[in-house]
């Protein structure tokens, strides 16, 4: 009679966090969040904005960085996924509106963990 063997199995896990809250970005102002690194190439942003601004994610390929995506963000909520082809990335964000938009960002970096089968 076989008997049941348990085994670990690699899963991923979600990993959201709070990348950037209630930041008032003036009129024509640039901001980059922090580099971040992921495990697993696959990201996503949640980002709520009060006007239009423009978000690029750049990545660091060993010498520079260069940008990966973009896209324009409206007013309210959007979500942008993006699958990484750099584990080093940032996030920028301009203001190219003639008014202030306040913007909040979370971010989903998912991780490897094991689990019993």
């Amino acid at each position: 009679m076989d008997e049941y063997v348990k085994k670990k199995v690699e899963c991923f896990r979600p990993q959201v966090f709070a990348l950037i809250e209630r930041m008032t970005l003036a009129a024509g102002a640039i901001a980059t969040s922090d580099p971040l690194e992921a495990d697993i190439m696959d990201t996503a942003f949640s980002i709520r904005s009060t006007g239009t601004v423009d978000a690029a994610i750049e990545e660091f390929d060993g010498e520079q960085w260069q940008v990966a995506d973009s896209m324009e963000v409206l007013e309210g909520d959007t979500v942008w996924h993006h699958t990484l082809k750099n584990a080093q990335f940032r996030l920028r964000l301009e203001n190219k509106s003639e008014r202030d938009a306040v913007v909040s960002i979370n971010v989903n970096l998912p991780c490897a963990v094991e689990v019993e089968d």
